[in-house]
């Protein structure tokens, strides 16, 4: 799933570590279990393999990566650009209702496929009652204002993916993704009220803060030296190719 997720006056007065909220566990077809713990409109995403979590609050417009292992902080909050600032073409999705599907993780679920300039990408088995019983409303609401397309150029159903989230308000919570015959991604469980980690929705103190354009300027610099590097061997023929490689994936806006 690509859920990424004002709070509650309720939630400010109680302590984060007592504060309620919904939580959805999920598992996708390498067996690991994600996490996603949604209050309003934030929400607190982590993975049981990955040395950290992200941090959403679309309220502020804010998206943060905490990262245990360097104990950083990332700011990411440039992703979350306003829907309609990004001019560039994209291509039309739509989700396609085929009929009923499986109960699973105790909801019916009606059957769509996720399609793109006539291609399936996704078939989903999706829930509008674990949507309201997830309390995702408001998120929902707020997610539809953002856009997380990033700057570079997407392969159509990469793009589908993207906008399901957009497709929920209608279709409800996807409990199962199936891609190729092979399910990816479901729902096991979806529990009210659970118990925040300790830290609730506020990354660590003590950690450095980093932004995410500075850090990608840093990686960009690092990048282009070492293709530097590589240049100095090629052919002229070859050192084109490269050049035309590059910018079909960093497109100009």
């Amino acid at each position: 799933m690509r859920l990424a997720i004002p709070a509650l006056i309720a939630a400010v007065l109680v302590p984060l570590g007592a504060s309620a909220a919904t939580l959805i566990e999920s598992r996708n077809d390498e067996g690991e279990v994600s996490r996603l713990w949604v209050e309003g409109v934030r929400a607190r995403a982590e993975t049981d393999d990955e040395q950290g979590y992200v941090l959403m609050d679309l309220g502020k417009g804010t998206m943060l990566l905490v990262n245990h292992e360097e104990k950083q902080v990332v700011d990411m909050s440039a992703q979350l650009q306003r829907a309609g600032k990004d001019k560039r073409p994209h291509p039309a999705t739509k989700l396609v209702k085929k009929g009923s599907g499986p109960r699973i993780a105790g909801y019916d679920t009606q059957h769509y496929q996720l399609m793109v300039e006539g291609q399936v990408c996704q078939d989903l088995f999706m829930s509008r009652k674990a949507y309201q019983d997830a309390k995702l409303e408001a998120y929902g609401k707020a997610y539809a204002q953002y856009d997380l397309t990033p700057p570079v150029t997407l392969e159509p159903c990469d793009y589908a993916e993207l906008s399901l989230d957009r497709h929920m308000l209608e279709a409800g919570l996807p409990m199962r993704v199936v891609e190729e015959g092979e399910v990816v991604d479901e729902i096991t469980r979806i529990t009210t009220d659970a118990k925040l980690p300790a830290d609730g929705f506020t990354p660590p103190a003590g950690y450095a803060r980093v932004d995410m354009g500075a850090l990608m300027q840093e990686n960009m610099r690092e990048m282009e030296e070492r293709m530097r590097q590589l240049q100095e061997g090629m052919t002229p023929e070859q050192r084109r190719e490269m050049e035309r490689m590059m910018k079909e994936l960093m497109p100009s806006e």
